[in-house]
């Protein structure tokens, strides 16, 4: 049975965004977006995003590396993987479209397909040049009527593929940091207090924290509540509320960063989760 699908979008001149949710698999969205002249700094999300350049040229940043995204190519962004993307040509537009999945669900999946070996399900390459999974993605977005779950694990279990698994990272003290900005995401930062907390200075706070995350603690904190905003707004709570409750000082500072991050106004994306 086909499950309805909420749709929104926004459209200024040559820029324009969409945004739909299905319920299947602990909740899959879809983005659909173009831009011009937009930058969108170093961000994370909580899900893996699975995207392809459909017109124009992306210019990708994630970790040390700087990468131009052609028209056709697969790009894998793991959870929680800091990056930054724009158009290579700022006078020029860019479209891509995304799914954006819960890492629960390859990690599911993997397992039943007896892929997954112990430590984490990452991916070592962020391009993939792979067209069948290019045209599964191109599928999803061109036929939402036939959008299924079953298509999207067919979409699941051929980026499997693509996997590398490995041990996980070394534990890290800078870890038990994004722990604790995690859990104070709703209260001021104050920095000197924070570092005090695990015995740094604020420098040297910053600077490891920025080497293990790739964020300062406040961009780190900044971005966690924007992405628990999201998951606020699919409940259907006021944007006014949800802007207290994420921690910001204002309905209007919360509106800028959220734009700024997302490319969407939160009443938009509230609308298209339905």
């Amino acid at each position: 049975m086909q499950k309805r699908l909420a749709v929104t979008g926004t459209s200024a001149g040559r820029q324009r965004v969409s945004t739909s949710q299905a319920p299947w698999l602990d909740g899959v969205e879809f983005k659909d977006a173009c831009f011009a002249g937009v930058r969108f700094p170093p961000h994370f999300h909580e899900q893996v995003s699975i995207g392809c350049v459909e017109s124009g040229l992306e210019s990708l940043a994630s970790g040390s590396r700087r990468m131009v995204v052609p028209t056709g190519v697969t790009v894998v962004i793991g959870a929680g993987q800091v990056h930054a993307h724009s158009a290579v040509d700022d006078q020029a537009a860019w479209r891509y479209r995304a799914l954006y999945l819960n890492p629960e669900v390859l990690l599911h999946r993997a397992r039943r397909l007896g892929l997954l070996q112990p430590g984490p399900v990452c991916f070592p390459q962020t391009l993939l040049e792979d067209e069948v999974l290019r045209q599964l993605l191109r599928q999803l977005h061109d036929e939402p009527a036939q959008r299924s779950e079953a298509r999207v694990v067919a979409l699941v279990d051929r980026l499997l593929r693509h996997q590398l698994t490995g041990p996980p990272k070394d534990a890290s003290p800078m870890d038990g940091v994004a722990d604790f900005l995690r859990t104070q995401a709703t209260s001021p930062l104050r920095l000197q207090a924070l570092a005090a907390r695990f015995h740094r200075s604020p420098r040297a706070l910053v600077s490891a924290f920025r080497r293990r995350h790739g964020l300062s603690p406040r961009a780190f904190q900044l971005v966690h509540r924007i992405n628990r905003s999201r998951a606020l707004l699919r409940t259907g709570a006021p944007v006014s509320e949800v802007a207290l409750d994420s921690g910001f000082y204002d309905q209007s500072h919360f509106v800028r960063f959220f734009k700024r991050y997302t490319g969407v106004a939160p009443s938009q994306f509230q609308r298209g989760c339905g």
